[in-house]
């Protein structure tokens, strides 16, 4: 019998041994293998797209991330839309000083504005501008005192005191025949009410109960009641009455003095939050003649981060179109050859980079003369193409009229008529520029509302007196207080009119807007980054191409081993003939022997 070589001794999937070369002398499993690798061609050039496409994915997910950053900052920047939302213009700060009023005394010396007030403030609220207060009295709650005590511990019974039931503020307490002085003092306190005790104790033999009202304010001023004997034996009242004997401080209201008006203005509490819009006074002293000057102003500084912040996101995108553009060594690998990024061609990075480059270099109408571009605030492209701040002319234009700037970037919009203002505006919104370059208002109608306030018709024109009255004439579409443009300059443009009860209407509300350029780019770069966007559509496309190489590999590795299989079992049939051609041989040579013997 052959011994049988088990190198060619292999097992396919299902366990059948597979004999090669036993008879043939042919290496046929390697030759099977050959073919089946000769043939896997179409699988490498699948694989090689496949690793194209997950860099394109991962290279557009980092645009996509770049380009998710600008639009953070510009939204810091457009201005608010609708109610609650604001930008970095309207960040404010307040700044302090004080200075000697027109009423004080001779020879008087204003204390610094931090001693007597302190100021916060609400950016959404506060106005810039300038105000004056002064401080003629501090808010203060009522302190008064009992008689003296020989003891803290002893009963208040053996110091004189009636026992009964004693009103202080709104705090009732009963006085027992053996409570003390510290007694008395716990008994208030635990009630939690409107007033505190305290024991001074002046000496060894003379204490003193102290009742401080918790509330400032001549409103809250605390009294005295009960039964008379006993508030009158602890020395709190004149005998025979409930006036208060010892009143160490009375209650009172603060007193201001606000930008000149001419009347006092009182309040309950030294916190004052409703006296000047936005702005929260914190009295911590009175100095009558002295005027604390409060300088509400935007905050400069703010602004200025946040266009910094635009340049650099700006320029940040601009890096990664020209990296992927440039033709360099990618790879650590040795002998890595130069090559160009996986987005170098990509149609949708060259769109939304071509889109951002024109809004960049845009003029703004309806500005003053040297803030109608980037370039005129000194924010401008450099020889590499990118934003740079020329810092000396920025601040010398943020610091002249940050108002003029907040138009070159926000959308800013003017309305005769504070109950109709914008909700949403879309990329396709225009400025409604005049032959001069200025902009024009449109005129808004509105017709009177329905008994529960709501708007029946709307309509606009770019001419006063035209719609008056209302009517609707397809320009407007109105639903509850929100008016939409149609088919217009104001197209898909959100309104929100805020109606009464069988309202009269109004008629030639004059409105205009100025979109700069943050809002421009913040919405064109909204229809970019929404799912159905440019860039969210390359993903999926890159994707479903992966998706549809995966399938077509799947496909083709199935063929293959159905190849194998067919190619084996053609192998192993010419081993077998072979083997019988062999053993055929064989016999006749041992005939041929056997004969020639």
């Amino acid at each position: 019998m052959s011994n049988i070589n088990t190198n060619n001794v292999s097992f396919n999937d299902s366990g059948t041994a597979i004999l090669s070369g036993v008879s043939s002398g042919i290496d046929t499993q390697g030759l099977v293998n050959s073919i089946i690798e000769a043939k896997r061609f179409e699988i490498v050039r699948i694989d090689k797209k496949i690793d194209v496409n997950a860099g394109k994915i991962s290279s557009m997910q980092e645009f996509k991330g770049l380009v998710e950053s600008f639009q953070t900052s510009l939204g810091n920047l457009r201005g608010g839309l609708g109610y609650g939302q604001t930008s970095v213009f309207d960040q404010k700060q307040a700044f302090t000083s004080s200075r000697l009023g027109a009423g004080a005394p001779v020879g008087a010396v204003a204390s610094s504005a931090d001693s007597i007030l302190g100021v916060s403030i609400d950016p959404a609220k506060a106005s810039v501008g300038q105000n004056k207060v002064e401080v003629v009295q501090l808010a203060q709650s009522t302190q008064l005192r009992s008689g003296a005590f020989t003891s803290r511990s002893s009963t208040l019974v053996s110091e004189g005191v009636t026992a009964g039931q004693v009103q202080i503020g709104d705090v009732t307490v009963d006085i027992d025949a053996d409570d003390t002085l510290l007694d008395l003092r716990d008994k208030i306190n635990f009630a939690n009410g409107n007033v505190s005790a305290s024991i001074i104790t002046a000496s060894p033999t003379e204490h003193y109960l102290v009742l401080n009202g918790t509330d400032t304010g001549a409103a809250n001023a605390v009294t005295i009641g009960g039964d008379l004997a006993t508030h009158n034996s602890l020395g709190l009242t004149d005998a025979g009455t409930t006036n208060i004997t010892n009143e160490i401080q009375s209650a009172q209201d603060a007193i201001m003095r606000v930008n000149g008006l001419g009347v006092d203005i009182y309040r309950e509490n030294n916190t004052v939050t409703d006296v000047i819009d936005g702005v929260t006074l914190d009295l911590f002293q009175a100095e009558v003649g002295t005027e604390v000057i409060i300088d509400v102003e935007t905050n400069l500084n703010a602004v200025k981060e946040e266009i910094f912040n635009f340049t650099e996101a700006y320029n940040a995108i601009k890096e990664f179109v020209s990296d992927q553009r440039t033709e360099k060594v990618r790879s650590d690998a040795e002998g890595a050859e130069k090559e160009y990024g996986d987005l170098a061609f990509d149609a949708t990075i060259r769109r939304v980079a071509q889109e951002i480059d024109q809004l960049i270099n845009i003029e703004i109408p309806g500005t003053a003369d040297g803030y109608g571009s980037l370039v005129e605030i000194g924010v401008g492209i450099n020889e590499s193409y990118r934003l740079e701040m020329d810092e000396g002319t920025f601040d010398a234009k943020l610091v002249a009229d940050v108002k003029e700037m907040e138009k070159l970037f926000a959308f800013s919009y003017q309305t005769s008529d504070s109950r109709f203002r914008p909700l949403e505006v879309p990329s396709s919104i225009a400025n409604n520029v005049n032959a001069s370059g200025g902009v024009d208002p449109y005129y808004v109608n509105i017709a009177p509302q329905d008994a529960d306030g709501k708007l029946v018709s709307a309509n606009y024109s770019e001419t006063a007196g035209s719609g008056n009255g209302g009517a609707n004439n397809s320009s407007f579409e109105v639903s509850g207080n929100i008016i939409t443009g149609l088919n217009g300059e104001l197209d898909d443009m959100r309104f929100i009119y805020a109606g009464q009860e069988n309202g009269p209407g109004a008629d030639d509300i004059q409105f205009s807007f100025t979109r700069g350029i943050a809002d421009q780019l913040f919405t064109t770069l909204d229809n970019f980054l929404a799912d159905n966007g440019q860039i969210s559509e390359a993903i999926n496309g890159f994707n479903e191409s992966t998706e549809s190489l995966e399938e077509s590999k799947t496909t083709i590795e199935s063929r293959l081993e159905l190849e194998r299989s067919r190619l084996v079992r053609v192998f192993s049939a010419m081993e077998r003939s072979v083997a019988i051609s062999n053993s055929i041989l064989e016999q006749l040579k041992q005939q041929s022997a056997a004969m020639e013997n």
